[in-house]
């Protein structure tokens, strides 16, 4: 039998301390967890009280001569819970400088460093924020039984009452618990008192011991940084993926998106680096687990190199039952797969430039007088307007109000330029090719034509800003509200990343999701600091919530503090390589398991940089559109900056990048374009170098 008495949890932070060990030392470090999880007081793990603490409650096992755990058992309920690893002085120091307890209203496990005999109290004057009188505090509409709710203790009031903004509220965030701390961000925001403890998983009206641990490991509030070992396969897992945090260990608002019965499409935006698609391949996992031996769920994304890794890990996190029910593909594949299923020989140009589609637009617009519109308005006028909404004669694109659009057409100007598109539209058909929104067109078609589904009982939709509009109108065909009306369609994006220039409406588009939009705010990857930067590159755009309003940061915060940008300028192309080459022989120095990531704007500058930086003696490894990362931590990482999306790297550098001349810009070009570069700032967990050129 695999099941384990008394309940074993094991806490992020010792996972953290853990994966710092040396190699040697975390395999003993392993082993010891296994036995401890058989038998928390095996003779053989040295489990002893820790002289000196505060906490009684703690205890430490041995891990090797050198080195000890520190576990916390509880005194209610039989339940221990692995905190830390480390030398065994100091664990031992760790250990006394923390208490641990169970918030008694908001059921958090709290484990709070004790202050030191000599230093100021928490709230103490020497702490408090220095502001101008005049000022009103932060949280000053929000009542002590209000704070305590959120899971503060009487000794944090007084500090939080003396907080005057938001700068003042990052700059104590070490003096709060991580849960706590976000409560009070939230607020901070603007955001309503009801909706943060919906956020954070608080019940109210609940009273729970204070050393009642076991109870409160069962919450969703808690499960976001401790997680049961359930069985031997459960911990190996674990302790097989080194800092894979996102497969066990879940925030409240994405455990509730995980497991939400939704009577309908759910659509869930989230800014970067806020675990959409680990909240989505959570939901595959959980709707897998509901469906019968014959039903399938289909997981699709816009990126045909995150397939691969998707897949991946979905195999980390599901049985084999509920993996064999679940089928992750690109969606032009599918369609492609379907269409030729049905005997179609049409050839798919899936970009401009595919040599036959460039040749047959030049012909289409050579055949017509275009007067004052250019090739690239022209171009941009089919893709977004005529694909878009499935024109199929001058009528009906006489008629259109253009939605998303830069500029009015009159009547005169779209009957002038009608010609462009009728006769390519003619060409492509004479010589049985695809665009990708044809293929989807005519996928969509023959499914709604024939009363046919594809297949599945749940599609979910990973990226779904960077999806061109003719996807939606197929996915919803492929899966029909009135044979599947509950859980069919769940779309995860960020309009905020939407580097394509699509404009979505989603109600237009078949799907309708009134009220069944969520949101998820915290950024478990970029440092606060970068991610402020990102951000300010969006002020004043106006960025789509996919379904026809606007959407907006408020609340999107990150968890973790770091290094501010930096920002360079370099005098040539010369000098900005012997830059970066610097910067990566620095990066290697101070921890050569750390891995950086060049991000340029064309393939053409990814070529001249990869030579570039080899010449001044640095090993480069390129990501294309056809090659994936690799493993090795060592080489420099080449790519452009729509190949990063969906990546992520401890350091970037942001090559040959002038933020400020994104204002000269055209309006709908300046968007996109600012898109790009906030996709590419937010793709580092460390450090960020932007580099302009004089």
């Amino acid at each position: 039998m695999n099941a384990i008495k008394p309940a074993v949890s094991i806490g992020d932070s010792f996972l953290k301390s853990m994966f710092a060990l040396p190699d040697h030392i975390m395999k003993k470090a392993r082993e010891t967890i296994t036995k401890f999880q058989h038998d928390p007081t095996s003779p053989g793990l040295n489990y002893e009280k820790i002289q000196g603490a505060k906490d009684q409650r703690l205890r430490s096992i041995r891990v090797d001569q050198d080195y000890r755990g520190i576990v916390l058992k509880s005194e209610k309920g039989d339940a221990y819970i692995l905190l830390w690893v480390d030398k065994h002085d100091d664990a031992y120091a760790w250990a006394r400088k923390r208490s641990s307890s169970v918030h008694p209203l908001s059921g958090a496990i709290q484990i709070i460093e004790v202050q030191e005999a000599d230093s100021a109290p928490m709230g103490s004057p020497a702490e408090m924020p220095s502001a101008t009188e005049e000022k009103p505090d932060v949280f000053s509409s929000f009542s002590d039984a209000d704070l305590r709710q959120l899971g503060t203790t009487d000794e944090m009031i007084p500090l939080i009452r003396s907080i005057k903004d938001e700068p003042a509220l990052e700059s104590l965030q070490r003096r709060f618990t991580s849960q706590v701390y976000e409560a009070l961000f939230m607020l901070a925001c603007g955001e309503s008192f009801n909706s943060v403890l919906e956020e954070m998983g608080i019940e109210t009206g609940k009273q729970y011991a204070t050393d009642d641990f076991k109870t409160a490991l069962a919450l969703d509030s808690n499960k976001q940084h401790f997680a049961a070992i359930t069985d031997d396969a459960e911990l190996e897992a674990i302790l097989n993926e080194p800092l894979a945090f996102w497969r066990v260990y879940l925030h409240p608002s994405q455990r509730k998106l995980v497991q939400a019965q939704f009577n309908g499409p759910a659509r869930v935006l989230g800014g970067a680096g806020t675990g959409k698609t680990v909240v989505a391949m959570h939901r595959a996992k959980f709707l897998a687990s509901q469906c019968a031996e014959n039903e399938r769920i289909l997981f699709t994304t816009f990126t045909k190199s995150l397939i691969h890794d998707i897949k991946k890990n979905l195999q980390k996190i599901c049985s084999y039952d509920e993996i064999k029910k679940i089928e992750v593909l690109h969606l032009d594949k599918w369609a492609e797969n379907f269409l030729r299923s049905k005997n179609y020989k049409h050839q798919i140009a899936y970009d401009d430039r595919h040599s036959q589609r460039k040749k047959l637009w030049s012909q289409a617009v050579g055949a017509a007088q275009t007067g004052e519109f250019s090739v690239d308005s022209l171009r941009e006028e089919w893709d977004k307007v005529i694909q878009y909404h499935d024109v199929a004669d001058f009528a009906q694109y006489a008629a259109l109000p253009r939605p998303g659009r830069q500029g009015r057409l009159s009547r005169i100007q779209r009957k002038a330029i009608w010609p462009v598109f009728e006769e390519y539209r003619t060409l492509l058909n004479e010589n049985q090719i695809w665009e990708p929104a044809d293929m989807f067109r005519a996928a969509r078609s023959i499914l709604t034509a024939s009363d046919l589904n594809a297949g599945f009982k749940h599609i979910i939709v990973d990226e779904i800003q960077d999806f061109h509009p003719q996807a939606f109108r197929l996915l919803r065909a492929m899966i029909p509200a009135d044979q599947f009306p509950r859980n069919d369609l769940f779309l995860v994006g960020d309009g905020h990343q939407n580097i394509y220039g699509h404009h979505i409406i989603l109600g237009q588009l078949g799907i309708d999701i009134r009220g069944r939009g969520r949101r998820l705010k915290l950024n478990y990857r970029t440092p606060e600091e970068t991610r402020r930067w990102a951000v300010s590159i969006l002020q004043n755009q106006d960025i789509n919530d996919l379904d026809g309003g606007k959407d907006s940061n408020k609340g999107y915060h990150s968890s973790m503090s770091g290094p501010e940008p930096s920002f360079e300028k370099c005098g040539s192309f010369d000098d900005e390589v012997q830059h970066i080459a610097a910067w990566y022989r620095r990066i290697r120095d101070a921890n050569d398991g750390h891995v950086a990531c060049v991000a340029v704007r064309s393939n053409d500058e990814r070529e001249q940089y990869a030579k570039a930086l080899a010449q001044q003696g640095c090993q480069v490894h390129e990501i294309t559109g056809d090659s994936m990362d690799i493993d090795d931590t060592a080489p420099l990482r080449l790519a452009t900056m729509h190949r990063i999306k969906g990546l992520e790297f401890d350091h970037v550098c942001l090559a040959d990048c002038d933020p400020e001349h994104l204002a000269s810009l055209p309006a709908e070009r300046q968007s996109t374009e600012r898109c790009l570069l906030h996709v590419a700032a937010t793709r580092t967990k460390n450090s960020l170098l932007v580099i302009r050129r004089k």
